[in-house]
């Protein structure tokens, strides 16, 4: 493989663009020629993408012919297939990857026929994650078609299973640049951590609920969430309501995270569905404890219960605000937890990873 052609919807922050980005610049590192398309862009980037990476934006000309704009969503989603079509065609990729569910029909049907490979990557749990009825049937029909389809849970490979060939599905971790141990300080500053968008999957709603049930013991701790989205002004209220808004420090979208994760005492990851996130293998590599709920797969191959974390019931604030309690009232259960936590993450190396990914795009699936 010399010439790779990633296909996302946008760059802007999100655990699959962070992927995305790190293996467009790992590879073209690696001498590959590589060329990374965004559909509805406008050619933002929230994480840095190496200059060497070329760089396509579909949303620069979305005008419809007057045939397709009488479709309404159907003529735009054929115009975005014919456009992405025209790129494949001019940029003839050896291999064509694309992260995401509606993302991979579209580089399914556009690549057909034109694209010696096409590898397609589902980043969070199809099981849950409900993108319509139509989108569900295009997915059961589309996906078979790709040459291989990877996800970053073993649970969500299962899921696959009911409607992918199973020599087509590779469970592929996702990258991670562990932090040098001796960066790793202890976390003595009394904040719980939330890193994630603002948006009805990641629970936040759930979590200020548990926060408001601590004790008046606990009223030194604080409640930090780094990340943006749609439901800022109503978690803001929410806060409000509950009377903590003056315990919580609204960060918002930062490109410095890694900040947050040195000075935490405690991440929490509450969502009402995941993949296998980001931002729960990044808290770990840096030692901190851990709570996740057991709503996805995802997590729990990551968390077991006393053992590298704490695993509570999703949409559950009561559950939240005990396991909250337990680990801000013992610190050496918080040190025992993100010790095992780091020790958890160490296999997900990110020159292990893409070399894995290479494998996967050169020769087809490896099973591990």
């Amino acid at each position: 493989m010399q010439k790779a052609l990633f296909v996302i919807s946008s760059l802007q922050g999100g655990g699959a663009q962070r992927v995305m980005t790190t293996m467009a610049n790992g590879l073209v590192g690696r001498g590959r020629d590589v060329t990374l398309v965004t559909i509805d862009d406008q050619e933002s980037s929230f994480f840095p993408l190496d200059e060497r990476v070329k760089r396509i934006d579909l949303a620069g000309n979305t005008r419809l012919p007057p045939v397709l704009s009488r479709l309404g969503p159907v003529g735009r989603f054929i115009n975005r297939m014919q456009r992405l079509r025209r790129v494949l065609l001019q940029v003839g990729p050896d291999v064509a990857v694309s992260f995401l569910t509606r993302t991979n029909i579209q580089l399914v049907l556009a690549a057909k026929g034109i694209v010696p490979r096409v590898v397609i990557s589902e980043r969070n749990d199809p099981g849950i994650q409900d993108h319509g009825l139509h989108w569900r049937i295009l997915r059961r029909l589309c996906y078979r078609q790709a040459h291989v389809i990877t996800a970053n849970s073993r649970g969500v490979i299962q899921a696959l299973q009911g409607y992918v060939p199973e020599d087509k599905l590779v469970y592929t971790p996702n990258p991670l640049q562990m932090p040098d141990e001796t960066a790793v300080p202890d976390q003595e500053e009394p904040f719980v951590l939330i890193v994630g968008r603002l948006h009805h999957q990641k629970a936040h709603d759930v979590l200020l609920r548990a926060f408001s049930m601590l004790g008046p013991d606990l009223g030194k701790w604080r409640l930090r969430i780094v990340g943006d989205g749609e439901l800022r002004k109503d978690l803001v209220s929410h806060a409000e309501k509950l009377g903590i808004s003056e315990r919580v420090d609204w960060i918002g979208q930062t490109e410095d995270v890694n900040a947050h994760y040195k000075k935490a005492a405690i991440f929490v990851m509450p969502s009402r569905y995941e993949g296998t996130p980001n931002a729960l293998l990044e808290a770990m590599s840096y030692g901190l404890p851990v709570i996740v709920s057991n709503a996805s797969s995802g997590p729990l191959e990551l968390v077991g219960h006393d053992q590298t974390g704490l695993v509570i019931p999703a949409a559950d604030p009561h559950s939240l605000a005990q396991a909250l309690e337990r680990l801000m009232s013992d610190p050496g259960l918080r040190q025992r937890l993100g010790l095992a936590a780091r020790q958890r993450v160490f296999q997900f190396d990110e020159e292990e990873i893409l070399d894995l990914w290479e494998v996967i795009f050169n020769k087809g699936c490896c099973k591990d």
